[in-house]
């Protein structure tokens, strides 16, 4: 076989095998291949040691698509008939055979197919028939057309038999007007198709939303209801105990309000059932030995979180087995302690209301969050508590689906809120139904064109053979080498656009020398503007790759400038939080002795202060963050009037000292406890207070604070120097102050209000100035809290558990912060040894017994990476041993490095002692136990 035949081969098929993948125009019975008139021109074309292997694998994405079906059989024997009864001495023969022959006989043999499977030939049957007759019809007639424009084309001498030109005109007339009427035909009814689907898929989804909402409206509603009378409990609890009575009236009244809950029970702190609904519910408990449901999850859950519970579904136990839904609230003393839980079972029968207004054919599922029916439609077979028969697909179910071994279309959508879904189903058979009559109307149609197309062609061919035999001499008359002669006008020409046609070749022949000339010019103009272009491309290149390395080289110095800038931040930080934990940490060391009140205010003040500077330290740091965009915001609860008056009295003494008076107004009583970010509420208001006081010599400093509807207020006023009207809004830009004498004057880095002005809009707040030269300036910051439950005082021991035995390796090259920790632990007895690097650390772990080690990270000889490391590489159980980061280096990196080195905790310096006791006595429990054993 020539090499050019098997490309012609390969390509063929390759080819029909691509439209075989293509899906069908409509939905039906019956089966569209349009891949096959191809497959078809194979058995035409090639022999059949080439085309039936070529069919073969062409065929092969129908089979794998359809399977084994009778459609495909028939479809697929077609072109396998027409190879092996190839004959080339009539064009007529694939016609007679595939048309004639086999059609005729694939159809009945459809037809009876469908009547045995149907028990008769309904709409279904018929429209599967004439759609999988007209697939092979078209088939051959597309396929025979091209066979015969090619084999005349490149082969004339392929038939032995000459052809009358007015059947082949009728033939190919009527055969094209089919194939047009046919793919008209199709798009119809595939937009038909659309439409219908598109509107069942708008209500799929319409209805889909409203079902969502009113299931969850259901589910709220009865949980407020439980809620609700939760609540009542609460309230009753609160003034004097509720009897039975009274109980028993509320669980009487919830259960008359909402009718679909089945029991109700009450239990109390320890899970003991005291009251329940029906009242003969609790006697069946009893005698069931159930009373105790601290095991339930409806429980367990509402007494750990102290909020309302919705259950999934499940099957009832102790008080019947029906499938329901638990819903539960706490009760609570007045102490606001969970004291019980008030639990009503919800009946999933109730669930069947939202079906009734769905039209007919659609139906409804609901899941809860595990996938369990909690309702199904009873066509559906679906019965609550079952799987899912969609499986566990979420939302990604919106899609055609088998269920029950039918196929329908489903739409999805997750209740807000919870895990649970809604689904809306429809039927792929009713679909089917509703489709039928239209295409059968069209099949109707098509055939009605098709005979009309046939006598039309042949009606036309008469009327054109007589005319384009006196037309065929004068073609032959014309001399394309002589321009100067044209085509002769034929008196004997009856027909007006034959007359025509002549004319338009005589001046086609014309525009075509012209179209030689002009083609000429215009290559010879191209070339020159490809030498132009060759030119400028190659002088474009040059200049791009100059541009090129000249970015690549900014690009690198970027990055390492930022290289440099992240290592001097981390330096930096490394280094000022050294001695911060030296102050921090005696000042901790020294507040737990026993100290004259006066001594004992001001060491605290010291700390207070300290720990003001590294929240500051730590905001200047993190300038590049800010400028970044990269700086985020934590969420702690916090007691507002404490915050207040720590910065206050941190600048009253330098106010004082200054000769000028200060004081602090609350406009609006304050909550005890807010939910923010308290480090830099409270950067903002030393920023603003030490601006104050730098800035006023003589008269006042006022600090008025108040909190309405969930926004924090806060005005620092003084009566300073004040600041110009022009020079108002350059004093929030970094490095720029209101005057150039400013920084002379009063000193400063010009930082302080641009990170003030970031901080509050990184807390969703904003801040606002008001000021007049000698008259003083006024700064409002507004900033939104939430507002937090009040939390009991720390004690200042903490709570975790620390053994007496408790031995721990501090490993620290820093004398002053190596004794500070070995204090804070010494007075907690624990026994300590220093030592003062890795290396020291590593030997020390070999040779002695120690529970805990303390590593610092930066040292000399070994730092604490490296030696952490290698005790993770002893051979003895030592090599287990807790290690905790103690460290001045504070980024999350480090704190990342710290764990991926293999330790177990991290703590930044500087460390305060209740935090580093509270580390010790988790890691105590989390690697020992809490008692060690």
């Amino acid at each position: 076989m020539r090499t050019s035949e098997t490309v012609k081969w390969l390509l063929l098929v390759l080819f029909s095998a691509g439209l075989n993948l293509i899906p069908p125009p409509f939905i039906s019975g019956g089966l569209t291949a349009f891949g096959l008139p191809v497959a078809v021109f194979m058995a035409l074309r090639m022999p059949a040691a080439l085309s039936v292997p070529g069919i073969a694998l062409a065929m092969a994405p129908v089979w794998f698509i359809h399977g084994v079906t009778l459609p495909v059989l028939l479809c697929t024997g077609l072109p396998l008939v027409l190879a092996l009864c190839r004959r080339r001495q009539s064009p007529c023969e694939p016609l007679k055979t595939g048309i004639g022959v086999y059609s005729s006989l694939a159809v009945l043999i459809l037809a009876f197919q469908q009547w045995s499977e149907q028990n008769g030939l309904n709409t279904a049957a018929f429209t599967t028939v004439s759609v999988t007759w007209f697939c092979l019809l078209s088939s051959v007639l597309s396929a025979h057309l091209a066979y015969l424009f090619t084999q005349l084309a490149w082969h004339p001498g392929t038939f032995k038999k000459d052809i009358n030109f007015k059947y082949l005109l009728a033939y190919c007339f009527s055969a094209l007007f089919f194939l047009a009427v046919l793919c008209v035909s199709y798009s119809f009814i595939h937009q038909y198709q659309q439409r219908q689907k598109s509107q069942i898929e708008l209500y799929m989804a319409q209805r889909l939303h409203v079902l969502s909402g009113q299931v969850k409206d259901f589910l709220d509603t009865h949980q407020r209801a439980i809620n609700f009378a939760a609540g009542a409990l609460s309230a009753m609890s609160g003034a004097t105990q509720p009897d039975a009575v009274q109980t028993g009236r509320l669980l009487s009244g919830l259960a008359e309000s909402s009718p679909a809950f089945l029991t109700f029970l009450t239990a109390g702190a320890q899970g003991e059932i005291t009251h329940a609904w029906p009242e003969t519910l609790l006697a069946k408990a009893t005698d069931a030995g159930m009373l105790d449901v601290s095991g339930r999850e409806y429980f367990s859950q509402v007494v750990a979180s102290g909020t309302p519970y919705l259950s999934d579904a499940f099957r009832g136990r102790g008080f019947g087995q029906d499938p329901i839904i638990a819903m539960s609230a706490p009760v609570t003393g007045a102490d606001g302690e969970v004291t019980g839980i008030l639990e009503g079972s919800l009946s999933l029968s109730s669930f069947s209301r939202f079906e009734s207004s769905n039209i007919n054919g659609f139906m409804l599922l609901v899941e809860d969050s595990e996938r369990k029916l909690v309702y199904g439609s009873e066509v559906l077979s679906a019965q609550p508590l079952m799987p899912s028969p969609l499986g566990n697909c979420g939302t990604g179910c919106d899609a055609l689906t088998k269920v029950n071994n039918e196929t329908w279309f489903v739409r999805s959508v997750q209740i807000e809120g919870s895990g649970w879904h809604v689904r809306i189903l429809y039927s792929w058979q009713r679909f089917l139904q509703l489709t039928n009559s239209s295409l059968i109307t069209v099949l109707e149609l098509l055939a009605v064109f098709a005979v009309t197309g046939l006598l039309a062609g042949f009606a036309l061919a008469s009327v054109v053979n007589r005319p384009l035999k006196k037309l065929i001499g004068q073609f032959e008359a014309f001399n394309p080498n002589n321009r100067d002669r044209g085509i002769v006008p034929s008196e004997s020409l009856p027909v007006t656009e034959l007359r025509s046609l002549e004319s338009a070749f005589d001046s086609m022949q014309r525009r075509l020398f012209d179209a030689f000339d002009d083609l000429e010019r215009s290559r010879e103009s191209q070339r020159k503007l490809n030498l132009e272009l060759a030119e400028l491309n190659r002088t474009l290149a040059s200049r791009v790759e100059e541009k090129t390395l000249h970015l690549e080289s900014a690009v690198k110095q970027a990055e390492a400038a930022n290289v440099a800038k992240s290592q001097f931040l981390a330096n930096m930080s490394h280094e000022i939080r050294t001695p911060m934990n030296g102050i921090i940490g005696s000042c901790d060391n020294l507040l737990e002795d026993d100290l004259p009140r006066g001594a004992a205010r001001r060491i605290g003040m010291i700390a207070q202060s300290a720990s003001n500077l590294l929240m500051i330290l730590d905001s200047i740091l993190d300038w590049s963050k800010i400028e970044a965009g990269k700086m985020q915001t934590e969420s702690v609860n916090f007691s507002l009037q404490k915050v207040l008056e720590a910065s206050f009295h941190l600048h009253q003494d330098a106010a004082i000292n200054n000769g000028v008076t200060s004081s602090m107004t609350y406009l609006t009583p304050l909550p005890e406890m807010l939910c923010g970010d308290m480090g830099k509420l409270s950067q903002v208001l030393n920023n603003l207070l030490s601006n104050a006081v730098k800035f006023t010599t003589e008269g006042e400093i006022t600090v008025l604070a108040g909190f309405e509807n969930g926004q924090l207020t806060l005005t620092v006023k003084d009566t300073g120097t004040g600041i110009a009207t022009e020079k108002l809004e350059h004093i929030f830009e970094q490095f720029a102050q209101a005057d150039a004498s400013t920084t002379r004057l009063y000193g400063g880095t010009g930082l302080g209000l641009p990170i003030t002005r970031k901080l509050v809009e990184l807390m969703n707040g904003t801040i606002e100035v008001a000021s007049e030269p000698g008259e003083g300036t006024s700064f409002t910051v507004t900033i939104p809290f939430d507002i937090a439950e009040a939390e009991p005082e720390a004690e200042s021991e903490p709570d975790a558990f620390i053994p007496d035995n408790l031995k721990v390796l501090v490993v620290e090259d820093n004398d002053i912060n190596a004794h500070i920790v070995v204090d804070m632990l010494k007075n907690k007895g624990i026994r300590c040894v220093r030592v003062a690097n890795g290396k020291q650390a590593v030997a020390a772990v070999r040779q002695m017994q120690f529970h805990i080690v303390l590593m610092d990270c930066q040292m000399p000889e070994m730092d604490g990476f490296e030696a952490t490391r290698a005790i993770r590489g002893l051979e003895s159980e030592k090599a287990g041993i807790p290690v905790i980061a103690l460290t001045a280096n504070a980024f999350v990196d480090d704190q990342r490095a710290c764990l991926a080195a293999g330790m177990n905790a991290y703590l930044s310096k500087p460390v305060k002692r209740r935090q580093l006791l509270s580390m010790l006595a988790q890691t105590w429990k989390t690697h020992y136990g809490s008692t060690g054993g």
